[in-house]
């Protein structure tokens, strides 16, 4: 049997639809863009030798090491800041 008459042989039920959806892009595994130093430096309107020195100190946000680079989440950026004690005083509604 030749080469082409093996790639006419049509796949048995299913298996097309399962190979068709393995190709599809999965939109529950979307991943946000990561953010260097100088995006959290840029976000929090500080310098860049304070996102290191936080990460130094181990007092900033979480942050991803992938090899020598070092990226943040943008969720950990937030939810840093929402931990950092503020100068005024809350409001009661």
């Amino acid at each position: 049997m030749s080469n082409s008459a093996l790639n006419s042989v049509p796949p048995p039920n299913g298996v097309e639809d399962a190979l068709i959806s393995q190709n599809r892009p999965a939109t529950n595994n979307t991943f946000e863009p990561l953010l260097n130093e100088y995006a959290v430096a840029r976000i929090t309107g500080l310098s860049v030798a304070s996102v290191r020195r936080w990460r130094l100190l181990r007092q900033g946000p979480r942050y991803l090491k992938i090899g020598s680079a070092v990226r943040y989440r943008r969720e950990d950026i937030g939810a840093w800041i929402e931990t950092r004690p503020s100068g005024g005083q809350a409001v009661n509604q």
